[in-house]
């Protein structure tokens, strides 16, 4: 479990809605009603192949940038009632503001430079989505992307856009808010990037100050270095959903803590140059320090750092390996119980 794996010169605003199933409908229906609709640019209703003899709807509609909110959901209403005639195969709506095309699978929302929300909702859910995605986006002047159980702000500087929205009451208890940079392009070394920040159900300073406290960490290695990817609290989407040994789904408990780092040596060195003893490793201040952020969080929040290393004759840094995995309240880890790991839960929860 885990997240592993605003900006903008456009104000495109994606609306994205997946509903799968399997069978066969009849073809797409007239776009003539959306296309009546105020705010409304461009249609695109196709029928596509997903996989031999496999069908799936793709429904597209790009609005004007200066949408309201009454547009935006409306235009999200008649999308799901059109999705709803199609519920027997594989159907994907989404909306953009000002995008320019109608083209899916545009490179922009891809990496979340343009925006988008991922779901149709009944009337109520849609017009909250319409109003987050128009306020948020006016407010910030970046894309947001809404879906199911998380909403994004996309920025290159994800710190500085979180302390903005933190003065921001309204759009700051909004659950669920993610800030991070854009993806970077298929086949791209992530290393380095700027570490996202994670708040639900709300963004307080505190997380803030929890960050900065995660980053000043990574600068104790005191050879190769550490890269932040995730500090705060996770969505219900990237939660998702766990089971226990009955088969039963185990709600997942709102407002943890999760922090996530990466670990690169020199020379691509792997884990057999470690101490056995945390405590005797180089890598031991920065790991305590990572550790006392956890202990001023509620059980159920979570540690890990990942080692990137290079296996003899392998490219550089493409292996991986947990060195410390470990959660509040959990004396004794329920994962990998390595030496580390024990000695890590001791100090964490002793």
């Amino acid at each position: 479990m885990g997240l592993r794996r605003l900006g903008a010169a456009v104000a495109g605003v994606v609306l994205l809605g997946l509903v799968a199933a399997c069978g066969t409908a009849g073809p797409p229906g007239p776009a003539s009603d959306l296309r009546d609709l105020p705010g409304v640019r461009d249609v695109a209703l196709e029928r596509v192949a997903l996989d031999t003899d496999y069908y799936g709807y793709h429904g597209v509609v790009d609005m004007e940038p200066d949408a309201t909110p009454d547009q935006v959901a409306d235009v999200l209403d008649e999308l799901g009632r059109w999705k709803s005639t199609r519920d027997a195969e594989e159907v994907t709506t989404a909306v953009f503001l000002g995008a320019g095309t109608t083209e899916l699978h545009d490179a922009a929302w891809l990496d979340g430079s343009a925006a988008g929300v991922g779901r149709v909702r009944d009337h109520a859910g849609n017009r909250a989505d319409a109003e987050l995605l128009v306020r948020a986006t006016a407010a910030l002047g970046l894309p947001v992307t809404i879906e199911e159980g998380e909403w994004d702000v996309v920025t290159p500087t994800p710190r500085e856009t979180a302390a903005a929205i933190v003065t921001m009451p309204d759009l700051a208890a909004v659950p669920d808010l993610v800030v991070r940079r854009p993806y970077p392009p298929p086949d791209t070394d992530w290393w380095g990037r700027t570490g996202s920040i994670g708040a639900s159900p709300r963004l307080t300073p505190e997380v803030l100050t929890a960050y900065d406290r995660v980053v000043d960490s990574t600068r104790l290695v005191p050879e190769g270095e550490a890269s932040l990817l995730f500090v705060g609290n996770p969505s219900r989407r990237a939660l998702g959903e766990e089971y226990d040994e009955a088969g039963n789904v185990v709600e997942q408990p709102v407002g943890t803590f999760q922090v996530q780092v990466d670990v690169r040596l020199p020379d691509g060195a792997g884990p057999r140059t470690r101490q056995p003893r945390l405590s005797d490793d180089p890598l031991w201040p920065m790991v305590r320090a990572q550790l006392d952020v956890l202990r001023d969080q509620p059980a159920g929040s979570h540690l890990w750092i990942t080692l990137q290393f290079t296996r003899p004759g392998g490219i550089a840094y493409d292996e991986s390996r947990p060195l410390v995995e470990v959660t509040r309240g959990e004396h004794l880890p329920k994962r990998a119980r390595t030496p580390w790991n024990l000695e890590a839960s001791a100090y964490l929860n002793g």
